[in-house]
Formats: C-alpha cells, structure tokens, sequence
C-alpha cells in the first residue's frame, strides 16, 4: 500500500548533503550570521562564499581559507546578481585547486575546522568566559 511504502522511504536531512558534496557553495549575497558557513566548516568541506557583508564583518576576520568570489555583484537587466567573471574564474581555479590536491584538501579542512571549534563552539567559549570569570 502508499502508506507501507511511504513508511519504508528514507527521509533525507541536509547534513545528508555534505556527506556527498566535495564542497560547499556559501553564495548568497545577502545572509545572516552564517549557520551554513559553519555546517560546511563542522562537515569538513572547503568552502566556496561570495562575501556577504556579516560575513566581511564577523566571519572573515578569524582567517578561514574560503575560495572567495569576492564582495561586489550587479543586477542584470532581469534583476538578477551577477558576480563578475573573472572572481568566478578564479574561483572555480582554486576550488579544484584543493578538490585535487588531497593534501591541499586536508590542510584547508582541518584548519577551518580547528578555526571553527576553537572560535564558534559554545562549551569552548563558554568555558573560556568561566575560566576568566574565576580566575
């Protein structure tokens, strides 16, 4: 019946995604703070982002190594963002760069990672607040 094999059909998460993508494509011009960012950086994916203001200004300066498509867009004539060529050029270069260069690959994760972990994670940051707090 439906309702059987509706039962036995796998439900698919997004974390199911970055088990079978060699990277993440972070583009939107116009975010929030960046929970996909940090998915992408916990998952262990290099990170393709075009480089939204909150991210200039909160996620940037921690010096995570991200293939930029840099920070400037225009609208074409259908109101769409287009990102200059010669970023994405560039861009698409670097990617397979990393996505080829396995001991690139992991140099790129692990770093991001440990910059994620160390600077993200709520039970390290916290702790260091109640380390200073104490002492």
């Amino acid at each position: 019946s439906e309702e059987q094999k509706s039962q036995r059909s796998k439900k698919y998460s997004l974390w199911d995604c970055y088990v079978y993508a060699d990277a993440v494509m972070y583009t939107s011009v116009w975010e929030g703070w960046g929970n996909q960012f940090m998915e992408a950086i916990i998952a262990r994916k290099p990170v393709v982002v075009f480089e939204y203001p909150v991210f200039t200004t909160d996620i940037k300066p921690f010096g995570f190594d991200v293939v930029s498509l840099g920070e400037k867009f225009v609208y074409n004539e259908y109101g769409l963002v287009e990102i200059f060529s010669e970023k994405v050029d560039l861009a698409a270069q670097k990617i397979m760069d990393t996505l080829t260069d396995i001991k690139k690959y992991e140099q790129t994760v692990n770093a991001n990672y440990r910059l994620g972990t160390e600077n993200f994670n709520i039970h390290i940051q916290l702790k260091k607040h109640l380390e200073k707090l104490i002492s």
